[in-house]
């Protein structure tokens, strides 16, 4: 008796997995099937003559000429500030709008060429490299920065200053005094 149960238990498991099988390889199969035929249409639709509707990725080449942000004699005055004073960070091309924010001073488009600041970024001076066609806005920011506090210096691009007075010009004559 004991016999016929344990064959019936396992006629009964192995029927149940015989079921899971079949079950599985259906799905399977159907999957595969999918995947089979969207192959296939892949290969079809790239033998065939007919234009596909990913049209093709081509490289878009923009010539633009580089412009550099600073001039050769603005180069010569950034490096020439640099090394005289390194303790210093020098900021090129600078909004004047973003020294005190937008509602200090009036807003007007012209750059400063150089500005001085501690390692903190605050601003120490402004350099201001004047060229024969200078425009009439670069005036009135220097204007400006003068009534808000920050010494602003004026370079003749002809006539830069000698190196050894580098510092003293920007740093005031009594900070170069006391170092």
């Amino acid at each position: 008796m004991a016999a016929l149960v344990l064959l019936i238990l396992l006629g009964m498991i192995g029927w149940l997995m015989y079921k899971a099988w079949t079950i599985y390889q259906t799905r399977f199969a159907e999957r595969q099937a999918l995947e089979d035929a969207r192959a296939l249409d892949f290969i079809n639709e790239a033998k065939s003559t007919r234009p596909s509707v990913v049209a093709p990725v081509a490289a878009v080449r923009i010539d633009v000429p580089r412009t550099t942000l600073l001039d050769a004699a603005g180069r010569v005055a950034y490096f020439m500030l640099k090394v005289e004073l390194p303790d210093h960070e020098i900021l090129a091309r600078v909004d004047p709008a973003s020294l005190f924010g937008a509602n200090t001073l009036q807003p007007v488009r012209a750059m400063l060429d150089l500005v001085v600041c501690k390692r903190d970024f605050a601003p120490v001076a402004v350099v201001m490299l004047l060229r024969a066609n200078d425009d009439p806005l670069r005036e009135k920011v220097m204007q400006q920065l003068a009534q808000n506090g920050v010494r602003v210096l004026r370079w003749p691009v002809t006539a830069l200053p000698e190196r050894n007075t580098v510092r003293a010009q920007v740093l005031g004559e009594s900070a170069a005094t006391a170092q």
